[in-house]
C-alpha cells in the first residue's frame, strides 16, 4: 500500500518547483539525520525517483520517493 503526504501553504509554482529541487538535491542527504533519531522509520533515506517524470495536476506537483 502506497501512502501520500501533501504539504499546502506554497503562495507561488516557483515555489514548489524549488522545493522539490532542494529535496531531490541537499534535501534528501539532511533528511538522513531527522530518519536516523526517528523510533518509527524504517529506512534511513528517501531519494525522489528522477526517473519518474513529474507531474502537475491542476496546482499539486506529484513527485515520487524511490523506496
Amino acid at each position: 500500500m502506497d501512502y501520500e503526504l501533501h504539504i499546502k501553504g506554497f503562495k507561488t509554482k516557483e515555489q514548489v518547483e524549488e522545493f522539490i529541487s532542494w529535496y531531490e538535491g541537499q534535501g534528501e542527504q539532511e533528511a538522513s539525520v531527522w530518519f536516523e533519531i526517528s523510533d518509527n522509520i524504517d529506512v534511513d533515506f528517501m531519494g525522489v525517483d528522477v526517473n519518474k517524470e513529474y507531474t502537475w495536476r491542476e496546482n499539486a506537483l506529484e513527485a515520487h520517493l524511490d523506496l
